[in-house]
């Protein structure tokens, strides 16, 4: 039997990627382990079982972490120079001989390629977002304190010498969209990286959910536009806000995923000074598994990227496609990869620029004109039926596994 190592430094409950590509190669037979920064006891929750081929490690905290002064900060930097952060990942999995090793963003392909390189096993990347790149910051990088402006860009440096010398070694590299496995394969001059899709499995949401209007109280008149997903700077959320009084009173805006991210306290001072309390909902995170019933109860989804970088520009994430499964018309800023899924489903419609008045006249086309919204329902729900379902991405996944040289002794 096969075994499988994965490196992710993201909490692995809440990183359905990563859970839904090991338990596929676990269903095909495969021995999966994935280290990762999961709380021990949280394990149980994700309901793997050793004797399916499925088994999740905690990698411990980095020891720096536990200095002080001048040995935290070199600890850090040592960390971050030689394996970009995922030193504790790399202390967790050295005894777990593995005949591949699949390196979970780029965060932990020091260590996996480290690992690969230890055993003589295939190594595989998979680059969730162009991560150099998500670290140019926009206009607002200005404000931020001068030390802390030279340890962002010192990192982005460092991390773009461990990918340009470091991804060669990868016996396969895949990727989140078309525009970024072009960028890597042009950046680098490696082989066009395989596709796979940031896709839900495939659930019939055709019935719709009341989910949300039972949780929140709201009445059957009451329209619901829905952000899912963590909260962040540079994701337009005040302008988000900030149409909501240019919209019908009976329309409210729910935030599912406010426990996630940095940006909350700003939220949550624009809502109050525009007095929307009643109108703005913030709701934490949902289970993988509740995720689709609570999209499915809304109207309008909004996908919004500051595209001050070309990860936001060629991003396609997880809520797209989500927001399609759950037959929810969507609003997104118009950056090449969502803006062409948009135009060729007719599942969604974008914004050249999200202002406040041009979200609110987006939502407006959609919720006053009650057949183009079924309209856009009907072809989420087809788009994710035929291409955008995880049973798909998944044989692209199984095809590329099958493909890999063989482990040496």
């Amino acid at each position: 039997m096969t075994h499988i190592l994965m490196l992710v430094t993201s909490d692995l409950l809440h990183d359905n990627r990563v859970r839904r590509e090991a338990e596929t190669l676990a269903a095909a037979g495969c021995r999966v382990t994935v280290v990762s920064a999961i709380r021990p006891a949280d394990i149980p929750a994700l309901g793997w079982d050793a004797a399916a081929g499925l088994t999740a490690v905690a990698a411990a905290p980095p020891a720096w972490q536990a200095a002080t002064g001048w040995r935290r900060a070199a600890g850090h930097a040592a960390d971050l120079w030689r394996w970009g952060g995922g030193g504790s990942l790399l202390a967790a999995a050295a005894d777990r001989r593995a005949d591949v090793v699949h390196a979970h963003d780029l965060d932990t392909l020091p260590a996996a390629a480290a690992l690969a390189q230890r055993w003589r096993a295939p190594l595989v990347y998979d680059a969730h977002e162009l991560f150099v790149d998500q670290m140019t910051r926009g206009p607002g990088a200005a404000s931020i304190p001068w030390p802390n402006r030279v340890k962002q860009t010192l990192a982005q440096r460092n991390f773009a010498r461990l990918e340009r010398h470091l991804i060669g070694r990868a016996a396969a590299v895949i990727t989140v969209s078309q525009s970024i496995a072009t960028e890597l394969a042009t950046r680098y001059h490696v082989a066009q990286p395989t596709l796979v899709l940031n896709t839900p499995r495939y659930q019939d949401m055709t019935a719709g959910s009341s989910y949300l209007r039972q949780r929140l109280g709201l009445a059957a008149e009451q329209r619901i536009i829905l952000l899912q997903g963590a909260v962040l700077p540079d994701r337009h959320l005040l302008e988000l806000v900030q149409a909501m009084p240019l919209l019908p009173p009976a329309v409210v805006l729910v935030f599912l995923g406010f426990n996630l991210g940095t940006y909350q306290e700003a939220v949550r001072q624009e809502v109050a000074r525009l007095g929307l309390q009643a109108r703005v909902f913030m709701l934490d995170a949902l289970p993988a598994e509740q995720l689709l019933d609570a999209t499915a109860a809304a109207d309008v989804g909004i996908i919004l990227l500051a595209g001050h970088n070309k990860n936001d520009r060629f991003a396609m994430p997880n809520k797209l496609f989500e927001y399609m499964m759950a037959g929810l018309p969507f609003v997104a800023t118009d950056w090449p990869e969502i803006g062409r899924v948009a135009r060729a489903t007719g599942a969604g419609l974008t914004v050249a620029q999200p202002t406040p008045a041009a979200l609110a006249a987006a939502v407006n086309d959609i919720l006053q004109a009650p057949a183009r919204q079924a309209a856009m329902r009907t072809a989420g729900l087809a788009a994710a039926r035929g291409e955008y379902n995880w049973e798909r991405q998944a044989q692209r996944l199984l095809e590329l596994y099958a493909a890999l040289p063989t482990a040496r002794s």
